[in-house]
């Protein structure tokens, strides 16, 4: 079993308040985004040379502000606004303190970040799994679909041997999803075009 560094941002106060109440809740959907490729443009160059020393010098804060948003980044927001969905940020970096600031910062909303904890060098892709296996499954949370967006194929592969899984490539959608589109639609306009460009969203 593995545990994930989980930072949680309750929507409000109230659920700070009842926070045991949150593994008990119902949610239509868990919408699950990677961060580099997906929502933020990567850091450095890892993913292309898979160099992890040159990652973790390049991985700063002052980086990761400079990152550019992609058009996923405002999608999530949209996805957020919806109550019943759960919204997880989930990277396979290794913790950071910062990262809710950087999150924050770029106006990502979400209700829970998990980083890889530190001295955990699993494949990315089984971290992932076991991370949303025991964060989620274990937590007694009712899901309807986990709807996964991760530009590893290792990390997709991995996730869709779960039942309830649906993965999308995010390099893909925004590729296709301009920021005028989303900056000019409403959240169901949005959704219901990205269905009939063939996304299980």
């Amino acid at each position: 079993m593995v545990e994930g560094f989980i930072m949680n941002t309750p929507r409000n106060v109230n659920n700070v308040i009842h926070l045991d109440n949150w593994y008990h809740s119902n949610y239509q959907d868990v919408y699950s985004f990677d961060l580099d490729d997906t929502l933020l443009q990567s850091v450095g160059t890892y993913e292309t040379d898979y160099d992890l020393a040159k990652f973790n010098r390049d991985n700063t804060l002052l980086n990761n502000l400079r990152l550019k948003k992609l058009p996923l980044a405002v999608f999530v927001n949209m996805v957020f606004a919806k109550k019943n969905n759960l919204v997880v940020i989930h990277t396979a970096r290794t913790v950071k303190w910062w990262l809710p600031f950087v999150l924050w910062f770029h106006g990502i909303k979400y209700d829970i970040l998990i980083q890889r904890p530190k001295k955990n060098t699993m494949p990315s892709g089984q971290l992932k799994r076991e991370q949303i296996k025991h964060q989620i499954l274990f937590r007694k949370i009712k899901i309807g679909s986990l709807i996964f967006f991760d530009d590893s194929k290792e990390n997709r592969d991995a996730i869709e041997t779960l039942d309830y899984a649906i993965v999308h490539d995010p390099v893909e959608i925004n590729k296709s999803i301009t920021y005028d589109i989303l900056n000019s639609s409403n959240r169901l306009e949005v959704i219901r075009m990205m269905r009939k460009r063939g996304y299980k969203i």
